[in-house]
């Protein structure tokens, strides 16, 4: 078995420089990776150019720190993502556990890598919410006609995040009747990092759906315009069930993980710039076997799809973060700290214990949540 000290300096840093990873298939991410040498920063890799991306540097401040972090993850990913199906599939199962992580690189990491793969470890180490592996009924919803249930899910290896915040109403045969988005999270020393609100495709019942309009009691339709010209950032444009999923999430996580700040990552560079480097890749390989049709044919959708990717990724991040503003106009007891790009490229945010709700809805079923405590299951002896 390699060591991991020369998967990470040997191949991973190295390949980084040049856009691919392989890791018996490419990772296409890009940075250049700079160390703190006596006092003075040396060149390990400068990375080549690619158009249309940001490509940042890695700093290296302190090597043993950074062996020692990258191993305690590898150690605690192995057996975390044992049975994933990416991780079972290549001979390069340490390679491709380091490498994904890098992946979900913030900004701010590139400053000192260590930081990256010990929250990452903290992430995996974090039992908090264990009991909620097996879903759990948290009480019933009077506006909703419905039980509320709450269960935490295991991630791929390929989400942003270990953990996924389900939440899903049922009727009193514990039917589902309404899933709400899955909520991506991570804990690190006291704060929850929320990576993702995606909601699966599911056939929702249309009365709940009604219902969940009831979010937009609260808001003050003289402060906001729901022009989206007008008002591009309009705190309107947010999709009830997030609100309402959010509501339940931010307690129940609040309560029994011993946090005491939010924190909601907006900008992931290496997965913002993976599209543009996998098309230039393809296009050196194109330039290598122009009779190739089924490389012309994904070439010839480039721009659209590259045009079409940015758009996605702006309207994703950008309502994304609309949800905690949101939340902040509906609850006292939620205060944004700093918004992206104020200290760092995430939005933070503080939720203390006394609350008050101008909605009835998203009262009702943050109450539900923040009511009950894990010490409410009845374990069975």
């Amino acid at each position: 078995m390699e060591k991991i000290e020369d998967i990470f300096y040997k191949e991973i840093i190295k390949e980084s420089a040049q856009g691919c990873i392989d890791c018996d298939f490419i990772i296409p991410i890009c940075f250049g990776t700079k160390e703190l040498r006596d006092n003075s920063i040396e060149d390990l890799e400068i990375a080549r150019e690619f158009p249309n991306t940001m490509l940042p540097t890695l700093i290296i401040k302190d090597r043993d720190r950074l062996n020692s972090s990258i191993k305690r993850y590898v150690s605690l990913a192995r057996e975390f993502y044992k049975n994933d199906i990416r991780v079972c599939d290549t001979t390069k199962p340490d390679k491709y556990i380091i490498a994904s992580a890098l992946v979900n690189t913030l900004v701010t990491d590139f400053q000192d890598i260590s930081g990256l793969f010990n929250r990452s470890s903290d992430f995996l180490e974090d039992k908090s919410l264990k009991e909620f592996l097996a879903p759990q009924n948290i009480g019933y919803s009077s506006l909703l006609h419905s039980n509320i249930m709450v269960e935490i899910k295991k991630q791929s290896i390929v989400e942003e995040a270990p953990y996924g915040f389900n939440m899903y109403l049922s009727d009193e045969e514990e039917n589902i009747i309404y899933k709400f988005p899955t909520i991506r999270f991570g804990i690190s020393q006291n704060k929850a990092y929320i990576y993702a609100v995606q909601k699966e495709s599911f056939d929702n019942d249309k009365k709940i759906e009604r219902i969940l309009r009831k979010v937009g009691e609260g808001l003050d339709i003289t402060r906001e315009s729901k022009d989206p010209i007008e008002n591009p950032e309009n705190l309107y444009s947010v999709s009830p069930w997030a609100l309402v999923a959010l509501s339940v999430a931010i307690p129940i996580i609040k309560n029994n993980c011993n946090v005491n700040e939010f924190v909601a990552p907006y900008f992931l560079v290496n997965r913002w710039n993976s599209l543009e480097i996998s098309y230039q890749l393809l296009q050196e390989k194109y330039n290598k076997d122009p009779n190739n049709t089924s490389i012309q044919k994904v070439l010839a959708k480039r721009e659209d799809q590259i045009a079409k990717q940015d758009e996605v990724q702006r309207n994703i991040t950008d309502k994304f973060l609309r949800n905690f503003r949101r939340l902040e106009v509906h609850f006292s007891n939620i205060n944004i700290d700093s918004f992206q790009l104020d200290m760092d490229s995430c939005l933070h945010f503080k939720v203390t214990d006394d609350y008050a709700c101008n909605n009835k809805l998203l009262n009702e079923t943050y109450e539900i949540a923040n009511n009950y405590r894990i010490n409410n299951i009845k374990r069975s002896k």
